[in-house]
């Protein structure tokens, strides 16, 4: 009996270091599936942050795409809209064009002696020495005295080659004057800057 309960002590120290080895063995078996699940959740997280970048990309893309497309229907709407409205200014502009060259054709043959226009404004002032000269107060764009090149401010010296200092003295010159006529004036331009007066004479075709 003795020996018997001997060997059954000798025995179970051999039972613990067998349960002792599986646990061990079990546990080395568990810590590479965590670090294999963790690795395996940190890639989804991954994938799933990219896949939700490319989503929102996706999304951004598509409304800019529908701007753009808005940005390009409303551009080609106002230049449709541009080109009626020019459209219909030059047609009106054709009507205007010829109802005014109709009514200045009947006003020829009804009057044809009508007064032609030459483009400036004169008034009656005096130098410095006080002796009277013409001044030109307004000269219009395109007229007859425009196209010449006068100025506003300049003096009138001459027209049709004779000199005059007043209004009065050039309005029976103007008074015989007709269409398509070709005069001569003079006039003189002072510079403000420097004072130096400059005698200019051009030649005008009356409208």
């Amino acid at each position: 009996m003795p020996q018997r309960q001997q060997r059954g002590l000798a025995a179970r120290p051999r039972q613990v270091r067998s349960v002792a080895s599986s646990k061990d063995h079990n546990s080395a078996d568990t810590v590479p599936e965590q670090v294999h699940d963790k690795h395996k959740l940190r890639q989804l997280v991954t994938e799933e942050t990219a896949a939700r970048k490319a989503l929102g990309d996706l999304f951004t893309c598509e409304r800019e795409a529908k701007k753009n497309e808005q940005e390009r229907h409303w551009v080609e709407s106002w230049k449709a809209q541009q080109a009626r409205e020019d459209k219909q200014g030059k047609q009106g502009g054709q009507q205007l064009s010829t109802r005014n060259a109709t009514q200045e054709k009947k006003e020829n043959q009804k009057n044809p002696t009508v007064k032609p226009t030459i483009g400036f404004s004169l008034l009656d002032t005096v130098d410095l020495s006080g002796q009277p000269m013409i001044t030109v107060t307004n000269v219009n764009h395109g007229s007859p005295a425009g196209l010449a090149g006068m100025q506003e401010g300049d003096i009138l010296l001459a027209y049709k080659g004779t000199k005059i200092t007043t209004v009065d003295e050039f309005r029976p010159l103007y008074s015989g004057a007709s269409r398509n006529d070709q005069v001569e004036v003079t006039f003189k331009r002072i510079d403000q800057a420097t004072g130096v007066e400059n005698t200019l004479k051009r030649t005008m075709l009356l409208q």
